[in-house]
């Protein structure tokens, strides 16, 4: 039973000939059992995600789309373009790749204590 989370993991490259580590995808080849335990656990996960993820995160959760977000930023964007007034507008375009590189594990063990998940869930 000890290895039963043992995980093969390869590299993919994102872009031809690259030269670095963030050129990559890394993919993860799991046991079955694994999988199966994994799916079982996010299929039981994804009845609570609506009451768990802000509303104005789009992508991820079934039923929105993260394209409702490029129209929206059209929109906002053409609205700036058009506009004939004094007032100064601002965009800003944020780069969230790091967001999702790195996970503060410890902050989202609190989290989950917080919303009141079970610790043999969290664990």
């Amino acid at each position: 039973m000890k290895q039963l989370n043992h995980t093969f993991i390869t590299l993919i490259p994102k872009i031809a000939n690259p030269s670095r580590t963030t050129h990559y995808r890394p993919i993860s080849l799991c046991s079955t059992i694994y999988k199966t335990i994994s799916k079982i656990l996010v299929n039981r996960l994804r009845l609570s995600l609506d009451k768990l993820i802000s509303p104005f995160q789009s992508a991820f959760v079934p039923g929105r789309s993260i394209h409702d977000n490029i129209l929206l930023t059209h929109e906002i964007l053409y609205k700036f373009k058009k506009c004939q007034t004094k007032t100064a507008w601002v965009a800003m375009k944020l780069d969230m790749e790091k967001a999702y590189d790195w996970l503060e594990w410890d902050f989202i063990e609190h989290c989950l204590h917080e919303l009141g998940f079970h610790s043999k869930w969290i664990h």
